[in-house]
């Protein structure tokens, strides 16, 4: 028998932060450290509905790290702490091994017939694993209690690449292309020409930032398309997230506590490539576990020649090796260099559930609505089409190439 209790006011988040720091198992993004740099960047726009399960002895058992905003078209949703533009993956249910389903059912029944939960119009949850099971119970329950169903809509995968037996059997597992291209950028390195550098010190890493969210305005702008850092409140939570991750110590292994002597040191590892003296990207990374994950890359399009991208990448690929990780995280997004070096696609979703009220239903129903109008405007054939006839030919072309 599980006991749900549900925090609202921030305050009382500390009651339950070292269970919460247990419970996430290691994963950045489950941690304090990065979701509550996201509440303090966004609050303005949420409210607190953290879902917290206790046994009977009164040992938390399992975290719900669930946040509630409104708007006129869906009312009142619920979406995970660290949604939006921060693009958080992973997300769902933090628990005790051997509570999982008990915790997913507690979970459910509390937002369906708790009187203490407020009225809620949906959930719209985003980075869900497909084979995360604890996620899919509590779907299953919920809409057993809700009478109704989930909406799976496909967020980009996730791409990991193995770094087992280090870079000469990475680069065997590799095409020969891949191969061709990573050591045409080792020989940059070589040279002299190009150096990759990782912030050594706090201080250090937040003088960089600037510097990484310069070149990657730079690279969207010449797109034509606005970059997250036009978001104030994105640049708020990446500065707040740098200095709580910097202390905030990683571990070899999920079940081992922070403070034991397992520790692998530095969580955050901010990196630049330079190219003749001359900032050309970065990358902002942190290592979890034993894994290193590249969350955001920036590049300077006056070095396009250089290919700088592909630089970069392979300094972070050797960067996780001399870290001793066997593995590198290019987290979620689909973009074709992921593939080319070796990373394996894994499956995410966002969910849409309803409640039980037909105007939740409605809601819902017309939000997905909206979505698919959205999504069908602005793919490649509708872009195409609603070209001029003088660029119609140049776009035509450009979008077949990219479908």
């Amino acid at each position: 028998m599980l006991r749900v209790e549900c925090i609202r006011e921030p305050s009382s988040l500390d009651s339950i932060k070292n269970d919460w720091n247990r419970l996430s198992m290691g994963m950045t993004m489950r941690r304090p450290s990065w979701l509550l740099s996201w509440w303090e960047a966004y609050q303005e726009s949420y409210r607190l509905c953290v879902l917290v399960a206790r046994s009977e002895d009164n040992q938390v058992r399992g975290i719900m790290l669930l946040a509630e905003t409104k708007n006129l078209l869906t009312g009142s949703t619920l979406v995970f702490m660290g949604s939006g533009k921060v693009c958080s993956d992973d997300q769902g249910i933090l628990c005790e091994r051997g509570y999982g389903m008990a915790t997913a059912d507690a979970f459910a029944n509390w937002l369906t017939n708790s009187s203490e939960c407020r009225p809620w119009d949906n959930l719209n949850l985003d980075g869900i694993r497909s084979t995360d099971r604890v996620m899919q119970r509590f779907g299953q329950t919920l809409c057993t209690k809700t009478q109704g169903i989930i909406t799976y809509r496909p967020s980009p995968y996730c791409w990991k690449a193995s770094l087992e037996g280090g870079m000469e059997s990475y680069f065997s597992r590799l095409s020969k292309r891949a191969r061709k291209i990573l050591k045409n950028a080792s020989a940059e390195f070589a040279s002299g020409r190009s150096q990759f550098h990782v912030a050594e010190s706090l201080d250090e890493a937040q003088l960089l930032l600037p510097q990484i969210s310069r070149i990657h305005q730079l690279r969207w702008k010449e797109r034509g398309i606005d970059g997250c850092f036009t978001e104030k409140k994105f640049t708020t939570f990446l500065e707040k997230a740098t200095a709580a991750l910097w202390d905030d110590p990683c571990t070899l292994h999920p079940d081992t506590s922070a403070d034991l002597d397992l520790s692998l040191g530095n969580r955050v590892h901010m990196a630049t490539l330079q190219i003749s003296g001359q900032t050309a990207a970065g990358a902002i990374c942190f290592r979890d576990r034993n894994s290193l994950s590249v969350y955001l890359t920036g590049m300077n399009p006056e070095f396009a020649d250089s290919k700088p991208g592909w630089q970069l990448l392979y300094g972070c690929i050797r960067h996780a090796i001399s870290l001793q990780c066997d593995s590198i995280d290019f987290l979620r997004g689909d973009e074709e260099y992921k593939g080319r070096l070796g990373a394996i696609p894994s499956m995410q979703q966002r969910w849409v559930v309803p409640s039980r009220r037909w105007l939740s239903k409605l809601r819902v129903a017309t939000y997905l609505a909206a979505s698919e109008v959205k999504s069908w405007w602005q793919s490649p054939t509708i872009a195409t089409a609603t070209t001029s006839a003088s660029t119609s030919a140049t776009t035509t072309a450009n979008s077949a190439e990219l479908t």
